[in-house]
């Protein structure tokens, strides 16, 4: 026998089905006694009164050390199967040397309680299953207290046992084990072969190193803890914790590693749509959306290649490298590394990744869908070595200038080039600019598009847009400037820098005597989501002059929430006209907009572009202008730009139009005052008709 087999054991389980037993990792183990020290020698054994005592008592309940938490935090914590055994052998050894005994344990006991015991004692010098019933260890533990038995034979908790009536333990003594948290773990044993007497003396030193045995399970508990924690730690710090996939960190890493290698492709992954998902559904369906799609990222993936998420919706795939990076000897010629992929074949699979994620997903029972932009980027390649060697960083940089390209184009795949690369920094230049006129105010004006009867010609109201002059790039055409600001999170931004100017513009016209029938402002979904946009209009619309009016895109009506919805319902009964912009340009009915406090939708102008001409188109305004009335829904035409078009829209009834044909955008001025001040003039109190 070893000396770990004297002080500890290992685990076995009892195969038996149903058998009601625990499981000591530590076991029963004898040896021949040594002297006792002489300094410590023990004055006249006296008997423990708490022998006498518990002997009284009913017998313990030894159906609660089944308790799962406390197996479990035994098993968690590898106290049965990889215990402190060096300590615990010097416990037991101390034990053996200052009783006196034969045999010694300490014993951790979880499922079965497993022994090793020395041929001393007569037992086996073998692993063996002691049932839950036969065990002296598991009624210390049952008690709390040490538990003293002077002659097993007689004891009426242990007298029936298999050990008592053999003779093989005749006296015991020990002492329970409890973790920090109150679980009771195992037991110092002390085992004779004959009747004996306990003293205090021998209790208490059995108790002390008990808690001795204790302290160092409770140190490898918390060892154990913190390796847990490390663990966690090093996962939080490679890993990203919702989809579970690599985070930028590690993807930085594999790429400087494969770019040292050779060819090297990276795709930027951008989902469309995703902030309305968010809005409209909430944080918990766009988790799993996001989720969803880093499982199809991987599915669609080739092996080896690295899929990471950046942060919110971006994502990344490092493809595998296409070098072979096995090291080669002294003197060997390097093998000619294997052909990198087709452009047609990268940009292949990155067509299928977009195809796989455009699939609806299914969060509890409701269809979900996005879109997917893709920029791909290559360095090191023969076919497509346009990125400088400039590192990993660059090369994501890349790979996103062509993922924002493909994303202003409205989504699909978009391959780096270098003239994307200028085109990038006019953009980040655009931005800085854009920031620093929200933030002071500067470069940022009105202009005001009249709308007009088709009726009689009056004004019905004027449409204030934003004109943006940035110092260096000059004019900056509306419809970048907002695909920028919605792109780089500053829309909502943007808007409320909108009222704020048309309050003061409104202000203006009320003291100069002026006003307008109505006028209207474009509100993002995201805007309208926004309690504080939509208090300010709220309160824009009780203030005295122009009645308000607010256009929402069709893709911003088909993307809004129930948040956006509900700020709509409040705005009307508020006095703010809905207007539907941009109508026919995407999915949205007018049956879609049952249920919806919509007073008027403006036709978009590539819907009435070739009005005048198409007969198809023709049929289609028609019949829109008859349903709208039914509705009471009034139907402006936008962007009317020519004579024919002006007669076409007002042949097929709709009420209104605006666009050059009708007079153009006018800023903030003389002009502007004297359109308004005529339209007095000749129409007197301007009638209003949306």
């Amino acid at each position: 026998m070893t000396a770990g087999d004297r002080g500890r054991s290992g685990e076995q389980h009892d195969a038996r089905p149903g058998g009601a037993a625990v499981a000591a990792a530590h076991a029963e183990a004898a040896q021949p006694a040594q002297p006792a020290p002489p300094v410590e020698a023990a004055p006249p054994a006296q008997p423990a009164p708490a022998a006498s005592e518990v002997e009284s008592r009913p017998a313990p309940d030894l159906s609660t050390l089944l308790d799962e938490q406390r197996i479990r935090y035994i098993e968690d914590h590898g106290l049965r199967s990889d215990p402190p055994s060096e300590t615990l052998e010097r416990i037991t050894d101390l034990v053996r040397q200052a009783l006196g005994v034969r045999a010694s344990t300490v014993t951790i006991v979880s499922e079965v309680q497993t022994t090793v015991v020395d041929d001393g004692l007569g037992l086996p010098v073998d692993k063996v299953t002691v049932p839950l019933e036969e065990s002296f260890c598991a009624r210390a533990m049952a008690t709390g207290e040490p538990f003293v038995v002077s002659d097993a034979t007689i004891h009426p908790w242990v007298r029936h046992t298999e050990a008592a009536r053999s003779g093989r333990v005749v006296g015991y003594l020990g002492a329970p084990m409890f973790s920090e948290e109150g679980h009771p773990l195992g037991a110092v044993c002390a085992f004779s072969d004959e009747p004996r007497e306990w003293s205090h003396q021998e209790v208490r030193l059995v108790s002390q190193l008990a808690a001795l045995a204790t302290s160092k399970l409770d140190l490898q508990v918390r060892n154990a803890w913190l390796q847990e924690a490390l663990e966690e730690v090093e996962e939080l710090a490679n890993q990203d914790p919702l989809t579970g996939l690599a985070n930028r960190r590690v993807l930085v890493g594999e790429l400087e590693a494969a770019l040292s290698r050779g060819c090297v492709t990276l795709l930027a992954i951008d989902l469309d749509g995703f902030k309305q998902v968010n809005d409209r559904y909430g944080h918990a369906v766009a988790d799993a959306v996001l989720v969803a799609v880093a499982r199809r990222l991987e599915a669609a993936s080739p092996e080896g290649a690295v899929v990471a998420r950046l942060g919110g919706d971006e994502f990344a795939v490092l493809m595998p490298s296409q070098t072979d990076g096995a090291t080669r000897g002294p003197g060997a010629q390097a093998p000619e590394p294997p052909e990198p992929p087709a452009p047609a074949q990268r940009e292949a699979l990155a067509v299928s990744l977009v195809e796989r994620l455009t699939q609806p997903v299914d969060v509890d029972g409701q269809d979900v869908a996005v879109g997917a932009s893709v920029g791909v980027a290559d360095s090191g390649c023969a076919f497509s070595d346009v990125v400088p060697s400039g590192g990993a960083e660059e090369l994501l940089r890349a790979a996103d200038t062509a993922m924002y390209t493909a994303k202003q184009a409205g989504g699909g795949v978009r391959a780096y080039d270098p003239t994307l690369r200028s085109e990038a920094l006019r953009l980040d230049a655009l931005e800085e600019g854009l920031r620093t006129a929200l933030h002071f105010g500067q470069g940022l004006t009105l202009v005001h598009q009249p709308i007009r009867s088709l009726h009689d010609g009056s004004l019905l109201g004027v449409e204030s847009r934003l004109r943006f002059h940035h110092q260096r790039l000059g004019q900056v055409p509306t419809t970048e400037l907002l695909a920028l600001a919605e792109q780089r999170s500053l829309l909502v931004a943007l808007e409320a820098t909108v009222l704020d100017l048309v309050a003061e513009q409104r202000e203006r016209w009320h003291g100069e005597g002026l006003a307008v029938p109505r006028l209207w402002l474009n509100v993002s979904a995201a805007g309208l989501a926004e309690p504080a946009m939509v208090d300010r209009l709220v309160a824009l619309a009780a203030e005295s002059g122009a009645a308000l009016g607010v256009d929402v895109s069709e893709r911003g009506l088909d993307e809004a929430g129930p948040t956006a919805l509900e700020s709509m319902r409040r705005l009307t009964q508020a006095g703010v006209a809905l207007a539907v912009d941009g109508f026919g340009a995407g999915r949205a009915s007018l049956a879609s907009l049952r249920g919806l406090p919509v007073e008027a939708v403006k036709l978009a102008p590539i819907f009435v572009a070739e009005l005048p001409t198409d007969e198809e188109s023709q049929r289609l305004v028609r019949g829109l202008v008859a349903l709208a009335r039914a509705m009471e829904v009034t139907v402006v035409a936008e962007g009317i730009e020519r004579a024919e078009q002006l007669e076409a829209v007002q042949a097929l009834g709709c009420d209104g139009a605006s666009g050059h044909a009708l007079g153009g955008p006018v800023p903030e001025g003389a002009r502007l005052r004297r359109m308004l001040a005529s339209e007095l003039a000749e129409h007197g109190a301007i009638a209003s008709v949306v």
